[in-house]
């Protein structure tokens, strides 16, 4: 568990596992966009790895930004930290359109 704060009343903490649900939620949030793994690294400082599977007809460098700019937005408004680094590894392309 990572405590995020310390209040009078005691520790707020969050398991790694909840983040990495956040961060999986936000880079399904782009259409299309399959999360194969997702991490985060809360250490020294915020930072969150995601390996998707694309659409078929996607630009990638386009996806991988909106996926990147989804996931920093999800953990600043959580975190209230903005991530150092957001890194997407597309892994593969759907070979058919999905519903």
């Amino acid at each position: 568990m990572k405590e995020l704060a310390r209040t009078p009343l005691g520790g707020i903490a969050v398991e790694p596992k909840a983040l990495e649900r956040l961060v999986r939620d936000a880079a399904v949030s782009v259409e299309g966009v399959k999360v194969v793994r997702a991490t985060l690294s809360l250490e020294e400082d915020v930072a969150a790895a995601v390996t998707v599977v694309a659409p078929r007809r996607a630009v990638l460098p386009v996806l991988g930004t909106l996926v990147q700019q989804r996931i920093a937005e999800a953990l600043q408004q959580t975190l209230e930290a903005m991530p150092s680094r957001v890194d997407v590894t597309i892994e593969a392309i759907h070979s058919e359109v999905d519903s």
